[in-house]
């Protein structure tokens, strides 16, 4: 299949990005992807490969993409675009460009809207054509946390050779052990941590976990000893799978995703 994307500019900003990514990982799936663009001049500030032209560049193509300026009613009614599909990709809400989107979209010119969510799906429902909810993404490959963990060990009792068995072969993970810190440097160690763990297994008071959450800091916990204040936890009884899944938790908002969803909304 054949998609172009029409972009008024190729400029570092959040809706040229959307339309990178997803040239990207549609090029990978064996699609042929342009952008035509009224300034083109590409600056190298992300990785893409696909062509980018002018607006001499091709015109005839399976899928057409506008989305904001140039003016969308033009571009559905140019002779030179031939497309089995024209689709309006609504990037934002600012109120001119809500006037225009309804306009050409109710011109009878374009095939239909994809939208960032349910709310703007309601907005442009009386257009007359199909709408359909097409979210933006992340790229998960690029954008991957990197969390650090605070822990104790300072008794059996604390939980921590279990601590360390689930977690130190976790690439995303960097364990920190408490130890040795007093006063301010007790305080910064919390607040320096994404997550604290508290895996006791005697009973007792869970002082640490208190004292993180005190700092703000977030805990996972077994629940031994944190109940007084479990609801401020999070509460598991597999370290390594509560931290796999903070690792992946973005992936259904990946890149790839929207690109499955937009081949759904194509027919493809």
């Amino acid at each position: 299949m054949k998609i172009i994307a029409a972009l008024p500019n190729c400029e570092v900003h959040g809706g040229v990005r959307r339309f990178i990514e997803v040239g990207n990982r549609l090029v990978d799936l064996g699609h042929e992807y342009h952008i035509i663009s009224q300034r083109p001049a590409w600056s190298g500030w992300m990785t893409k490969n696909f062509p980018v032209h002018d607006f001499s560049g091709p015109s005839d193509c399976d899928v057409f993409l506008g989305s904001y300026s140039p003016d969308l009613a033009s571009l559905g009614a140019d002779p030179l675009i031939t497309a089995k599909q024209k689709w309006i990709w609504v990037v934002h809400d600012r109120p001119a460009m809500m006037t225009q989107y309804q306009t050409a979209a109710k011109s009878g010119l374009w095939t239909g809207l994809m939208v960032n969510n349910h709310r703007d799906k309601v907005t442009y429902a009386d257009c007359g054509i199909p709408v359909h909810v097409v979210e933006g993404g992340v790229n998960i490959d690029t954008f991957t946390p990197k969390l650090t963990v605070g822990y104790q060990d300072r008794t059996k009792g604390k939980g921590g050779a279990a601590i360390r068995k689930a977690l130190e072969g976790l690439d995303h993970v960097e364990l920190v052990k408490f130890e040795n810190f007093v006063g301010d440097q007790l305080v910064a160690a919390y607040r320096s941590l994404d997550w604290f763990v508290s895996w006791e297994n005697e009973g007792g008071w869970a002082n640490m976990a208190a004292e993180a959450l005190a700092c703000g800091t977030r805990v996972v916990t077994n629940g031994k000893n944190c109940e007084p204040f479990m609801d401020l936890c999070s509460v598991t009884d597999n370290l390594a799978h509560f931290f796999l899944a903070e690792k992946y938790k973005m992936d259904k908002w990946g890149w790839g995703m929207v690109v499955k969803r937009l081949l759904w909304v194509f027919g493809r």
